[in-house]
């Protein structure tokens, strides 16, 4: 179902933030309207353990960190990222405007995992947060696989009720148009669950959002397999062998049977396609990939 403008905006804690964090005035990558739809989440929803993938500057950070601590509960935040120097500014540690208004705020609670994906670190993060996640915010390339498989790899570790909130959903529309950058807006039509959207008028013509939130439910994991369906869809790169691996390792463990033969499916079915959509000598070894995929990742025997 869906819950259009049912979350009520929060400014002030990008504000609050900004005035003793003075970066954040050009370092937030989210406009302020998905910003202050976050910290309305944030609100609404109270969660005590946070999991933030895809961290850039740390500016969304941040804010959550404010908003957090304006509300006055016991919070921890967790923040994953792929890269250690942010892309624009190589001097810049990724989230180090994080870190800085975790200082200036006396947060004690929060942590960073850089230059490492998500399966590699969530279950120590689960084992180190002795309980589950309520609250993930997912950020990343907004590609296939991208935050699909970021999502399938944290929900056995969500708690029943988790709020997951995505940026760029409607990304693929921007002008000029992106196909490739479906990740996002692919996982939220996708997937079984209470959606969360607000309508963004700052940006007319264009009212549909760009971030949006769905809240898990039973049905969620009753129907996961439309949301390892999408991974069929064309992936803008494969993932290398240490990185798939490292997926590989979690779901297989994770999800049932019938889950891991569509995932499995998909992999290969894109690995393979690879060949035709990447210059030979980026992805060299796709050929024997596919050949060797499914005994090498153990989910065959």
């Amino acid at each position: 179902m869906y819950h259009v403008d049912q979350i009520s905006l929060d400014y002030r804690p990008r504000e609050r933030v900004a005035r003793i964090v003075p970066e954040l005035q050009t370092g937030v990558l989210m406009y302020e309207f998905d910003s202050a739809f976050v910290c309305g989440l944030l609100q609404k929803f109270k969660p005590r353990r946070i999991l933030e993938v895809g961290v850039a500057n740390g500016g969304t950070t941040a804010v959550m960190l404010q908003c957090m601590k304006d509300l006055g509960t016991p919070f921890s935040l967790r923040s994953v990222d792929i890269l250690t120097k942010t892309p624009k500014n190589p001097s810049r540690e990724i989230g180090y405007l994080g870190v800085m208004a975790a200082e200036a705020l006396d947060v004690r609670d929060f942590q960073r995992r850089l230059g490492v994906i998500l399966p590699q670190v969530i279950e120590s993060l689960a084992a180190e947060e002795e309980g589950k996640f309520g609250f993930l915010i997912l950020d990343t390339n907004h590609s296939l696989p991208g935050e699909t498989l970021d999502f399938l790899v944290a929900f056995p570790f969500l708690s029943p009720n988790a709020v997951v909130c995505l940026h760029d959903i409607r990304q693929n529309q921007k002008t000029p148009p992106s196909p490739y950058k479906i990740g996002s807006n692919a996982l939220f039509n996708s997937v079984v669950a209470e959606k969360y959207v607000n309508t963004d008028a700052t940006r007319i013509p264009d009212y549909y959002p760009n971030t949006g939130a769905f809240q898990i439910t039973k049905d969620t994991s009753k129907y996961i397999n439309n949301v390892f369906g999408i991974l069929t869809e064309n992936w803008l790169r494969p993932l290398n062998e240490s990185s798939l691996a490292a997926y590989n390792d979690v779901l297989r463990r994770r999800y049932a049977e019938e889950s891991l033969w569509i995932y499995e499916k998909a992999v290969i079915m894109n690995y393979n396609s690879t060949r035709f959509v990447v210059p030979k000598k980026r992805f060299s070894n796709a050929r024997k990939l596919i050949g060797r995929f499914a005994r090498k990742i153990g989910l065959r025997k």
